[in-house]
């Protein structure tokens, strides 16, 4: 029972994102998207590169001498992130090109072999 519970949450929540991305894309709301990249690892022959890609906020950077308030609105803006559905993503190795298109969540995974 609680399975199915947390399985039919997450499906709605993945509903929800995707039709507010669309949303988001149809009015012109949408902003920047922006690729956070992860470790990636290779050697001369192939790369592996993985990442997510988000939708930019213009998050502004938090210094040492700022306000609760200001770390606080940083912090939450960083958690909120709002992923990028099936988006393609291009990385360029060794003189070739890859394209690979984000999943439900804005994840991605991009072999480049030679």
């Amino acid at each position: 029972m609680k399975k199915k519970v947390f399985r039919y949450l997450g499906r709605s929540a993945n509903k929800l994102d995707y039709y507010r991305f669309r949303f988001k894309q149809r009015t012109g709301l949408l902003g920047q998207p922006r690729i956070l990249p992860f470790r990636g690892f290779g050697n001369d022959q192939q790369a592996i590169l993985r990442g997510l890609v988000l939708e930019d906020k213009g998050q502004k950077l938090v210094h040492d001498n700022s306000n609760q308030w200001e770390n606080a609105t940083a912090l939450f803006k960083r958690y909120i992130s709002s992923e990028t559905p099936r988006v393609q993503v291009k990385a360029y190795f060794q003189g070739q090109h890859k394209v690979v298109q984000t999943d439900s969540e804005g994840y991605f995974t991009l072999l480049s072999c030679q």
